[in-house]
Formats: structure tokens, C-alpha cells, sequence
């Protein structure tokens, strides 16, 4: 009877170690995969973004069995943070430079062109804690998941009525950076 406890224990404690170690390595896989993400985004995205806080709002949570495991963020990738915290419709942007480091006050076309003023929105965001916010909302639906963020109040703004490319553009990205990733599980 002994030695058949012993070796359910044993089992018990096999197969524990193993799901441990099997969700450890899917996770750093998703986190690089992540990664990866916000990279392509930063290479696909095809808006100005005048605060950075659009750019620094797209996040990736990384989910197993419904729970947030990690955020990879725009401070994983080294990314500069925003000038400032996000404009609300009909408000001035009030720094010299864009967050692309293009003066906010240039000539074009021969004329002064004005600082961008807010479209849309009640301002005051910043992207980094919005992401946040969103995905700690979130519940994945799979045993492990990653779901890709951006939630400033403008991002469909951006990309549906300026039809400039926000997180679309990562659907084509997509297969690739999983296919180099899941290679190694």
C-alpha cells in the first residue's frame, strides 16, 4: 500500500512539474511573440501620432485559462513615453514638438501651419495606463491567449474616418511572428 501511495505521489508531482514548466515556456513564447507585436506595429502603423499616446496605448495581454499572466507594453520595447496626456476634442496641443519630434508649428505649403487641435475624445489619457486598464478588463476565453489592445478614445477615429492604419495592419504580420514563435515550443 506504501509504495502505491508513494507512487501516485510521485505522478501527482510529475505532472504538476510539468504543467508548471509547460505554461512557463508558453508564456515566454507569447511574451516574445508580444514583443514582436509592438515592434511590427511601430513599423506598420501609418498615423502621426501628435502626443504618443495612441502608440504607447497598444499593449498585448498574455492570458492562460482566462487570467491575465502578463502585459508587454510599450515600456518593454524601449519606447519613448507621451509628450503629454491626450488631447479632448477642440483642445490646442500646447508643446513645441510633436511626439515625432516635428515642430508643432511649421510652414506648409507657404503658409504657418497651426498645432493639431483634438477631433475627438474628453482628453487627459495616458496610453500606457489605458492599455492597462483594458486588459485588466479583459477575461481570455482559451487555455492561453494573447489579445492585442488600443484603447485611446481616438483609435477608431484614426482608423476608420482618417483611414490610416492603427492595429490592421498587424493581421498581415500576424501568421509570420506566431510561425517563428511557436517553433520552439
Amino acid at each position: 500500500m506504501a509504495s502505491g501511495s508513494l507512487a501516485e505521489s510521485f505522478i501527482q508531482n510529475i505532472s504538476k512539474e510539468i504543467g508548471r514548466r509547460t505554461k512557463n515556456r508558453c508564456v515566454a513564447i507569447m511574451r516574445n511573440t508580444a514583443i514582436q507585436l509592438l515592434h511590427a506595429v511601430t513599423e506598420t502603423k501609418q498615423f502621426h501620432d501628435v502626443t504618443g499616446n495612441l502608440l504607447n496605448s497598444i499593449a498585448v495581454g498574455i492570458y492562460y485559462k482566462g487570467h491575465l499572466e502578463q502585459i508587454v507594453d510599450a515600456t518593454d520595447i524601449g519606447r519613448q513615453p507621451p509628450t503629454r496626456l491626450s488631447l479632448a476634442k477642440g483642445e490646442k496641443y500646447d508643446l513645441d514638438f510633436y511626439y515625432s519630434g516635428k515642430p508643432a508649428q511649421h510652414m506648409a505649403n507657404g503658409t504657418m501651419a497651426r498645432p493639431f487641435v483634438g477631433k475627438v475624445g474628453s482628453g487627459g489619457q495616458d496610453g500606457v495606463s489605458a492599455a492597462h486598464r483594458s486588459l485588466r478588463q479583459r477575461h481570455g476565453k482559451a487555455d492561453y491567449e494573447l489579445i492585442v489592445v488600443a484603447p485611446m478614445q481616438y483609435a477608431k477615429y484614426v482608423e476608420r474616418l482618417k483611414n490610416h492604419n492603427v492595429l490592421s495592419g498587424l493581421r498581415d504580420e500576424m501568421p509570420f511572428i506566431f510561425e517563428s514563435n511557436v517553433v520552439g515550443i
